[in-house]
């Protein structure tokens, strides 16, 4: 219900800007494609937080404006992952799930040249800010996608979920009308 696909030039997702914060923890959930056909985008913040998918299926963090990349996992085709990246400053610190429960860490980075102010470049989901040309071939679960700040508390979520009482009876209200998806 809050999946998304089909990602293209004109068909992303936008984070709000002022959601780049070094002291956060961002985590997504998304869905390989059935081909690593081609370079693809997963989510992108320039000089701040990227994470892509390479043709041989690596799973990688880069920064453009460092040059520091790594790989977080070997995806498979058509697999559900959850990407966890810790910011402490200007460390980061990634780890991966296929259940969203268990994870699985890599070696912390420290990037001297994160640059959370920048706001020439948009933060999306589905497609770089920085080249147009590497659209994800898979779907993000907006529902599983969230930002925490230092203390855990969720400062941002991909989909609003709310729960009402009516009548005795409790019902969940999921907005998708999230303001930022194009």
């Amino acid at each position: 219900k809050c999946v998304y696909s089909g990602f293209s030039t004109s068909n992303y997702l936008r984070i709000p800007q002022n959601l780049k914060n070094t002291s956060y923890t961002y985590i997504f959930k998304f869905t390989t494609g059935n081909s690593f056909s081609a370079q693809q985008t997963v989510v992108h913040g320039e000089y701040f937080l990227n994470i892509e998918i390479t043709t041989s299926g690596l799973v990688q963090y880069y920064n453009w404006g460092s040059d520091n990349s790594g790989t977080i996992l070997t995806a498979s085709t058509n697999t559900t992952y959850w990407v966890k990246c810790v910011f402490n400053g200007n460390q980061k610190t990634f780890s991966y799930s296929t259940d969203g429960v268990n994870w699985t860490g890599i070696s912390p980075y420290t990037d001297s040249n994160l640059k959370p102010d920048d706001t020439r470049y948009e933060f999306r989901i589905g497609l770089s800010s920085y080249s147009s040309n590497n659209p994800f071939l898979g779907s993000v679960d907006m529902m599983d996608a969230k930002i925490l700040d230092s203390t855990g508390n969720i400062v941002w979520k991909g989909v609003s979920e709310e729960e009402v009482y009516l009548n005795g009876s409790v019902y969940t209200i999921i907005d998708e009308t999230v303001p930022f998806y194009q």
